[in-house]
């Protein structure tokens, strides 16, 4: 039986498409195709997913800019962006392109850059272009080759007079018009697609590889995107998978060639969410290998002595406005109840380094005797110096399994989003608290998984596994 949480996802699936029905569907394709010559199904994949970004989970509504009573504000919004960027565009000429066999898009702050040394040195610096969105320090740039791209500044200046200025009173209609057919506002759809069109357009007329990659969560990808750099001469647009496949609004309408996955069944749940993916390569854990290549923590370490009984790894639900999760902070009940009843073991939470207190998680386990570890700390090392790892969505739960530890999930009321639909029936998953206590009683006894590599490749060599698969598949 699928999950609760699996099939509410689909049936948002379903209902996004019915929006896009095929006579209301047509004549926005055709806008689309003859305006940008953008295909039919890359124009179809692309507004789904900016619909389905829409999507408040907690609420169960979509934000009110893609409501009709927005539309007279999306038409100022779109008016004032094409004046702005117009101010801060370029002459483009033809000589500024420069040509790269890698390009590494989506480089939202410094550390991210850490991760990605290893495929840098397969392809070589030269060879390789970093694309950030934030201000890199000026020791960075010296050493690898990093643009700085920021939206609405640099576009093409005729493109922006001859494809957007003189049709603008003609494509308002247009819009507006359909909108109503829909019940959907297609100005602020359409204000996200000309943005990403002329943002990706010009990115790939300055710069030009065979081969693009990005390490975000999985909502992130842009079919718009790929289609421009495989329309600019690229040759494959991949995604490394970072965080599992969360069964929200989030994880519909993926876009990539390549998805290289941490496990073989880690994003099968893709599928029935409306992705187009060519090819899904299981590699295992980019973030992983970065660590240990600083070695910051060594995988022969996995049964040295243990100083932790049992390690929970927290999330950011404190930090997620549109999420509802609820059932998280019961899994920290249950983790309290754990500690009440055996108060001889040492149970730690361990958050992100992005993590910022949370007063009601706080207050859960203020009556127990369990104690946050510093969100500073390398998380790996200390899942190795864990007997039991303990989690509710942390996709180091993933990671862990495939390094061989002992690994538990929590579940309480079956509506878990972080949990794959094939890790469903797994006796590792704890759906009923009595059930933990059976098995918390027994830590020593606990097997680690069977099947680690559905969950997790142990590869000390990702970076080079996807190197080898871009050569092999010019």
């Amino acid at each position: 039986m699928k999950r609760k949480s699996f099939e509410l996802n689909v049936g948002l699936k379903q209902y996004i498409e019915s929006f896009y029905s095929n006579k209301k569907k047509s004549k926005l394709l055709h806008f689309y195709k003859d305006k940008y010559n953008v295909p039919f199904d890359i124009t179809d994949l692309y507004l789904k997913q900016r619909t389905s970004r829409c999507f408040i989970m907690k609420s169960k509504k979509f934000d009110l800019k893609l409501s009709n009573l927005y539309i007279f504000i999306s038409i100022l919004k779109y008016f004032t962006f094409l004046v702005y960027t117009l101010l801060f565009s370029k002459k483009k000429k033809s000589s500024d392109t420069k040509k790269f066999e890698l390009l590494i898009d989506l480089i939202a702050n410094e550390s991210e850059i850490e991760r990605w040394l290893l495929l840098e040195r397969e392809f070589t610096c030269e060879q390789t272009r970093f694309i950030a969105s934030c201000e890199i320090s000026n020791d960075l740039k010296t050493k690898h080759n990093i643009s700085i791209r920021k939206p609405m500044q640099g576009y093409d200046r005729q493109l922006l007079l001859s494809l957007l200025f003189r049709s603008f009173i003609t494509d308002i209609f247009f819009l507006v018009k359909n909108s109503f057919n829909t019940g959907l506002n297609l100005v602020h759809i359409n204000n996200l697609f000309v943005n990403d069109y002329l943002y990706y357009s010009n990115l790939f007329n300055e710069f030009k590889a065979k081969f693009m990659i990005q390490d975000r969560n999985l909502g992130m990808t842009n079919a718009l995107k790929n289609f421009l750099f495989n329309k600019s001469g690229g040759i494959l647009s991949a995604c490394t998978q970072k965080n599992i496949v969360q069964h929200n609004a989030n994880s519909l309408f993926f876009d990539s060639d390549i998805l290289f996955s941490l496990g073989e069944n880690t994003a099968e749940d893709l599928f029935d969410f409306g992705a187009r993916i060519d090819h899904v390569v299981p590699v295992g854990s980019l973030s992983m290998e970065s660590m240990y290549s600083q070695k910051k923590f060594s995988y022969e370490s996995l049964n040295n002595e243990k100083k932790i009984d049992i390690l929970y790894i927290g999330i950011n639900a404190v930090n997620a406005i549109n999420e509802n999760y609820d059932d998280y902070y019961e899994s920290l009940r249950w983790l309290t109840k754990i500690s009440n009843a055996n108060p001889e073991l040492g149970i730690f939470i361990k958050h992100h380094p992005s993590w910022k207190s949370d007063s009601r998680e706080a207050n859960i386990i203020n009556e127990s005797s369990i104690s946050y570890l510093n969100k500073f700390l390398d998380t790996y090392q200390l899942a190795f110096e864990s007997n039991l790892i303990v989690t509710y969505g942390s996709t180091m739960g993933y990671e862990l399994i495939g390094c061989g530890h002992k690994v538990l999930f929590f579940d309480p009321n079956n509506m878990n989003p972080f949990l794959i639909d094939s890790l469903n029936k797994n006796k590792y998953v704890i759906k009923d608290y009595n059930y933990v206590e059976n098995i918390i009683t027994n830590i020593d006894r606990i097997m680690s998984f069977r099947d680690k590599e559905k969950y997790c490749l142990l590869n000390k060599t990702v970076s080079q596994s996807i190197y080898n698969f871009f050569q092999k598949n010019i």
